[in-house]
Formats: C-alpha cells, structure tokens, sequence
C-alpha cells in the first residue's frame, strides 16, 4: 500500500515500473487501479505465473511484462556477469574499446573462472576507455522503459542487483525521477553480485534527490527494539504489563537520516532483505499540482455541461 497508494493521487498514464516482479503481488495491485505496469522477471517459474495472473484478470493492455534482464554497462558488472553466465550463456559479454577502430579485446577464463583481460599494447591505444558489451538480454533499464508514459513508481525487487539496475537508470533517475522508488536491499547479495560499495546505493539516491528514506524489515526492528529497550526493561521489572503506550507501538517503517546509511549497511540481516522506500523532495509537489490542474479542468467543464430544462 505504501507503494501503490502513491500513485492513487496521479493521473490514470502514470507507470509503475516492476523490476524482479515475482508473481505479480505489485503489478497486479497497480493494474487493479487502472495504473500502467512495465514488469521485468527473469525466473521461469514466476514469469510463467506471472503471465498466466496477468491474462486471468484482464489485464493485458495495462501490464507489459518482459523477460529481459535489466543491468549495467559497467566493466565491473560485465566481469561478474562473466564468472557468473559464461557457463550457462554462450553469448557471455566482452570488453570491447570505444575508440573509432572498436577493437575487441581479448577475454581469457581459466577453470577457476579467474578472468585475464589483454588491452592493447600499442602506444596509439594505451589510453582508451573500455566498456561492457552485453549480451542481448541483458538491457539498461533507460533504454527499454516506455517513456511515453510517465514513471510515477519503481520497484526493484532483487536484493542482489539493485545497484547495478540504478546505474543503468541514471538518465530516468536525474532528469524525471519517479516521486517513489522501493528497494530490496542486502548488502550481502549485493556484495555476491559485485556491487563492492551497498553504501552508495544510498548515497546515490540522496544526490539524486530521495530525502526523505524510510526502511522496514529486519533492521527496523532492531533499531525499534533498541530504543525501547529500557522502558520496556522497567516494565518487565515493575511486573506491570499491559497494553504498550502509542509512542511504543513497533512501526511499519522506520524514517533513516542520512547519518545511519553505515549503521544500516553494517549491521543488515545477511540474508534478509530490508525494503528501502524513498521519496523525491520536488517531484511529488509538481504532480500534487498537476492534479490539482486537472480536477479544475474537469469542475470547469462539468459546470458547462447544459441542464436538461435548458436543452428543451
């Protein structure tokens, strides 16, 4: 509700896109409301779900399901992708230069899927740039958005790549950032995947415009659980339990000031994910005016629809 109740108040064209949608628990509460849906799965099993939940329902002109995976262009997240597919995906990606000449450079892996990469010797090339050369199903998520449709909403629902789908979103995230973006964050999926830093997921999403971050799951409760700690102590001593104060009611969401971002990271669940909710500081005011506009336009022309005495 926290994610889909944010785009009740925008307009019928606003999208949510779903990135690791699952079965379907968002999409198809986001197409229920007449919203738009761009969903990207990549497991078999809950794409198939996915799809068969998405016809039962009606809602094939309303959710785009696509089973592409969405990463980064980065060298980093071409060598994992290397260590990690060039078994299972003959079209493995490569490093290849950026130069006029786009020379492929040699990749070589051993049995240990250690990866040896051979840049030019030559002075001429000695200096130039490299990266990542996808194979054909793995995107950038700017590139295959539908942005004739305004994104209102972002979901990213793997735990373990949430930082490599944000850097292949960097055109969306600084010129119309979506007012609410989720995340399911572990560092310690994301360090499997080879995303070294979790932290400046965090960081990102500030400089990017997301101050006001909110965080629940494991680490939530923790944070909760210490602060109440020793009130909850003297009651325990005093014998007297009964129903807590409201002040001690455990929240759903816990507000995290930019001051925690390491205090989160460090001390995250190793296996549970935390959804981290974030929310643009300008763009939820400039959509709260474009509806407003737009129930104006609709009072006015509701006020010059003619009366049935006057239409005799």
């Amino acid at each position: 509700e926290a994610l889909i109740g944010n785009l009740g108040g925008h307009k019928r064209s606003t999208t949510l896109v779903d990135i690791g949608a699952g079965v379907g628990f968002f999409s198809l509460a986001a197409a229920s409301r007449g919203h738009r849906v761009e969903a990207y799965e990549v497991r078999p099993k809950h794409l198939r779900a996915l799809r068969i939940s998405v016809a039962q329902n009606g809602f094939e002109k309303l959710v785009t399901v696509s089973s592409v995976h969405i990463g980064s262009s980065s060298p980093e997240f071409c060598r994992w992708w290397m260590e990690n597919n060039v078994e299972q995906n003959s079209s493995a990606p490569r490093l290849v230069s950026l130069s006029s000449l786009d020379r492929q450079v040699a990749i070589q892996i051993d049995d240990k899927k250690n990866i040896k990469v051979n840049l030019p010797l030559d002075t001429e090339h000695a200096n130039t740039k490299y990266e990542c050369k996808l194979p054909t199903d793995v995107k950038f998520l700017d590139d295959v958005i539908a942005l004739k449709s305004e994104v209102g909403a972002l979901k990213i629902g793997d735990p373990g790549m949430a930082g490599w789908i944000l850097e292949g979103a960097k055109l969306l995230m600084m010129s119309s950032p979506p007012p609410i973006v989720v995340i399911q964050m572990c560092p310690a999926a994301l360090l499997a995947h080879g995303w070294k830093y979790p932290e400046t997921i965090l960081e990102r999403m500030w400089e990017w415009g997301y101050r006001d971050i909110s965080h629940s799951g494991p680490m939530c409760d923790e944070r909760w659980l210490n602060v109440t700690s020793r009130h909850r102590a003297r009651i325990s001593r005093s014998g007297m339990w009964g129903p807590l104060s409201p002040q001690l009611n455990q929240p759903t969401w816990c507000k995290l000031p930019k001051t925690l971002f390491g205090l989160v990271i460090h001390r995250a669940h190793p296996y549970l994910p935390e959804s981290m909710m974030f929310h643009h500081f300008q763009r939820p005011a400039l959509l709260e005016e474009e509806r407003f506009s737009r129930l104006s336009s609709m009072e006015t022309k509701l006020l010059h629809i003619p009366l049935p005495s006057e239409i005799g």
